[in-house]
């Protein structure tokens, strides 16, 4: 019942590392990888609904905190535009 899910997931992940791969600017490529990191934690969660435990959920919410961590640091030092 969950796979059509996971493939559509697996899709919109590649399509998101496929954005970062060919990302002509640093913002693309960072939101690539952040929407890489979203489909991920979707994926984790839908993979803990569809097997019924608890444990991949609360997996999930650490990968969520790390991910908005990364998205603080990156957010503070990337490269800036002048002018």
């Amino acid at each position: 019942m969950f796979w059509p899910v996971f493939w559509i997931f697996g899709f919109a992940a590649f399509l998101s590392l496929a954005r970062a791969a060919r990302g002509p600017s640093f913002a693309d490529r960072f939101l690539g990888v952040s929407s890489f990191v979203n489909i991920l934690t979707l994926a984790v969660v839908a993979y803990s609904v569809s097997i019924g435990t608890e444990f991949y959920i609360d997996m999930a919410i650490v990968l969520v905190m790390m991910s908005f961590v990364g998205t603080l640091a990156i957010a503070k030092w990337s490269p800036r535009r002048s002018g």
